[in-house]
């Protein structure tokens, strides 16, 4: 069973990415793609356009033809393919967001999640109250850390993505149909989708972690990269180094080193493995 998506997940916690620039004109900027993923329904691809509006951001997320991200002043702004409202973001004050296929969610600044988009299965439909820490949106579940550090997710589970193991954790990550998330001793939990691997999870000690849509990668304690689950395209094929960031895409997966600059490996057939020289603080990766 194979799916096709896009996902990423940061370094510094899932769907949360600090951007950083050369340009310094004020100006918008447009980029067109075709997306497309697999589905319960068959295939769905789609041309989009996607227009970034210039401002200061501090968090970015991308996903299913769509991104958001949270600026200077804790507000969302949200571009690209708007189908089933995945780019209406909500009003208010905000600390962290993810993006899936259809769909976001984020935290405010109270610790309470909103999401928006695409329900199918319930993927909008966020557990009440505040104190949510983590957030992360797959492709048709969502999770997130609570304050005690346990784990909730919601939306589609069959095949076992929102069944979330008990335990306390401090990072998490959404592929299309898995989940991995990180215990306070930094050893790997993941569950769902496992044809190809993806959450057959390593022994050891780890600080980040990312989910892609059937690979999975994570930095260890000594800043070194494991990665797993589908490799045809060489994504699980993590290169040597100390890293600092990781995000997995659809076959493709990309790393910050402790110098800054960032490395990619796996598929190359659209360039999303010729990354950018300069320094880095943060990284995603979106097929």
């Amino acid at each position: 069973m194979r799916f096709r998506a896009f996902f990423l997940v940061l370094g510094l916690a899932a769907g949360v990415l600090a951007v950083s620039s050369s340009s310094t004109a004020a100006h918008d900027v447009s980029t067109a793609h075709q997306q497309c993923v697999q589905s319960p329904f068959g295939e769905l691809c789609q041309t989009v356009i996607q227009q970034v509006p210039h401002a200061h951001k501090g968090a970015i997320a991308a996903a299913g033809a769509h991104s958001c991200a949270i600026a200077a002043d804790q507000t969302i702004d949200c571009w690209g393919y708007n189908g089933n409202g995945r780019t209406d973001a909500p009003e208010g004050g905000y600390t962290a967001i993810a993006a899936g296929w259809s769909h976001s969610c984020a935290i405010d600044t109270a610790g309470a999640i909103d999401c928006w988009g695409g329900n199918d299965f319930g993927r909008t439909d966020a557990p009440e109250g505040g104190g949510y820490t983590a957030i992360a949106a797959g492709g048709w579940h969502s999770c997130a850390i609570a304050a005690d550090q346990t784990i909730d997710c919601w939306g589609g589970e069959g095949l076992g993505e929102a069944d979330a193991p008990e335990g306390r954790y401090t990072a998490i990550a959404a592929g299309y149909s898995h989940s991995c998330a990180i215990d306070t001793a930094g050893a790997i939990d993941c569950w769902g989708y496992n044809d190809d691997g993806e959450a057959d999870t390593p022994a050891g000690s780890y600080t980040a972690i990312a989910a892609g849509s059937d690979h999975s990668c994570a930095i260890d304690t000594a800043g070194a990269i494991k990665c797993w689950g589908y490799n045809r395209y060489g994504q699980a094929d993590a290169p040597e180094g100390s890293y600092t960031a990781i995000a997995a895409g659809q076959s493709h997966s990309c790393a910050i080193d402790t110098a800054g600059a960032i490395d990619c490996w796996g598929n190359y057939d659209s360039g999303q493995t010729d990354a950018p020289a300069g320094r880095y603080t943060a990284i995603a990766a979106s097929d």
